[in-house]
């Protein structure tokens, strides 16, 4: 008998997602350099610590045997192993490249499914005065916001058992927070949020196609790559300006930007984009977890259009669109045959 927990909807999203790309797990993964004297043996206790008081980090997502539902399991206690690794005498090359190669076998890893653990925790030693902490969890317990909220904590329990103190126990858990908000979309007093998604009509507007786009391949796979641009501070004083002038926060205006680069890329006037949104509520301001989704916005563009009137469109779209958050979701999206939206 396996006692388990609903999945929260940015959790069945994630799953249906995986579901259609076999070969892949997501995850969330982050590095902390710290720099000093570190005692070891200190710094695992309070990882565990961390653990034993959030659910959410024990959890592996499973099919329990009959079903095609899955549910989510949390292990009574953490079972958390460290890797340790020493790159000491290693130069400064070879040490990234050995610090590159860790980071990405932690990723290959099979995340939070069945037997596997959620978490991949471990301590790099680069100098007696400086390691490299390396967490990867699992994208079914973390968003980038767990990973913030997660190094934060581990901070401030380093600290609080250097002193013999203790945190006070978290307010919330995951696993209550998923249940809320099933119980949300679920509610017929939230009919009309519903309705408003469905006005949008998703489904009437013509998928995004860039001139350069690679097409779908046979390959398919979880490989995320990435880009590295650096920006010159003279570059962020005149957009902070920006942002000044037009009365916008930093959002509004880049997402105005993108609209408009989108546009003139396609050559498509209307087209949707999605922004991240959650943990709109203060209580779920530290609550690791997946709590992070995206939602759509639907862009209009044309000739005429001044970019402040632009401006002025996005800011009130964005306001609606985040007003009505809690209430979209993805399988709503799919039945309407609209884009498909990603986390």
């Amino acid at each position: 008998m396996i006692e388990g927990f609903r999945l929260s909807p940015q959790q069945m999203h994630l799953w249906s997602s995986r579901q259609t790309d076999h070969a892949s797990d997501y995850y969330a993964q982050c590095t902390v350099l710290i720099e000093g004297t570190l005692d070891v043996e200190t710094l695992e206790a309070a990882l565990r610590e961390v653990f034993a008081r959030h659910e959410i980090l024990r959890t592996t997502i499973v099919c329990p045997p009959g079903t095609t539902a899955p549910v989510q399991v949390i292990a009574a206690s953490a079972t958390l192993s460290i890797e340790h690794h020493d790159l000491c005498g290693l130069n400064a090359s070879e040490r990234a490249e050995a610090l590159e190669a860790l980071l990405q076998a932690a990723c290959a890893l099979p995340f939070g499914r069945g037997n596997h653990p959620p978490t991949h925790i471990s301590l790099t030693a680069l100098s007696a005065e400086s390691h490299i902490l390396a967490i990867t969890l699992s994208a079914f317990c973390a968003d980038i916001a767990t990973l913030a909220i997660f190094v934060r904590e581990l901070s401030l329990q380093y600290s609080a058992r250097r002193r013999g103190e203790t945190l006070a126990p978290p307010a919330l858990q995951y696993a209550d927070i998923a249940q809320w908000n099933c119980e949300l979309l679920e509610s017929p007093e939230t009919s009309a949020a519903r309705d408003y998604w469905r006005r949008q009509n998703l489904s009437s507007v013509p998928r995004l196609n860039l001139p350069f786009e690679c097409h779908a391949s046979s390959v398919v796979g979880f490989n995320p790559q990435f880009v590295s641009l650096g920006l010159e501070a003279g570059l962020m004083a005149a957009l902070a300006a920006q942002f000044r002038s037009y009365n916008v926060s930093a959002s509004v205006y880049l997402l105005a930007c993108w609209q408009t680069l989108l546009w003139r890329l396609s050559g498509q006037p209307h087209f949707i984009v999605a922004i991240d949104c959650g943990r709109t509520y203060e209580e779920l301001r530290e609550t690791p977890g997946l709590l992070t989704k995206s939602v759509p916005l639907q862009c209009r563009l044309e000739e005429r259009l001044s970019f402040s009137e632009l401006l002025e469109r996005t800011r009130e779209s964005t306001r609606e669109v985040l007003e009505w958050q809690e209430y979209f979701a993805w399988d709503s999206a799919a039945q309407s045959n609209a884009p498909e939206f990603r986390i």
